[in-house]
């Protein structure tokens, strides 16, 4: 963007290395300080790098006896943890939305999705999916719940396609017709 990298900190960041200055009044690439910021009597900053990429940096400042190799040996081994928790937090950011995106072309498209755990049989359903079937979302289900909607001549293709799927064989993608509680017949797709 519009930053402008530059200072202590920008040497840090364009070079990708370590830089201690414990006089950095005194530092060839000095600024000067932001107003309000406190005094800057030493400066110990460390890249953060993905991936071989310097993508931000962290950096401590102000101990009264300066900084050494001892402090710049902690910093840069906390480096990496500090890079793959941003990491994961913007993957988690990214999750979030895309998790997001899917609720509103669920709930747009109207569509039942359900989970099955194929370990425990543990089965949920979405709220749709109770109303696509006229199903009390009191009731319990199972994995095999869904079966018993579906029409008993479309039910053995059906559940075909779905062992197929559970194998990993192939994608369940299928249009069949559905029995709701009421007795009313709808294709599903």
């Amino acid at each position: 963007g519009n930053f402008h990298i530059h200072g202590i900190y920008g040497h840090v960041l364009l070079d990708g290395k370590t830089l201690i200055s414990n006089d950095p009044t005194s530092h060839p690439d000095r600024i000067g300080l932001p107003e309000g910021h406190p005094p800057l009597i030493s400066f110990l900053g460390v890249p953060l790098k993905q991936k071989g990429k310097t993508v931000g940096m962290v950096a401590v400042g102000n101990r009264e006896s300066g900084y050494g190799h001892r402090e710049q040996a902690a910093l840069e081994a906390l480096a990496p943890v500090i890079s793959e928790a941003l990491v994961r937090r913007k993957a988690e950011e990214n999750l979030k939305r895309r998790e997001e995106h899917l609720r509103l072309a669920v709930e747009g498209g109207h569509l039942g999705t359900w989970e099955r755990d194929l370990i425990t049989d543990e089965t949920s359903w979405n709220s749709l999916l109770y109303d696509l079937l006229g199903r009390n979302p009191n009731n319990p289900i199972t994995g095999e719940t869904f079966f018993e909607y579906i029409h008993e001549d479309d039910l053995p293709r059906v559940r075909e396609h779905v062992e197929k799927a559970y194998r990993r064989q192939t994608e369940f993608v299928d249009e069949f017709r559905i029995v709701r509680e009421d007795g009313e017949v709808r294709w599903m797709a």
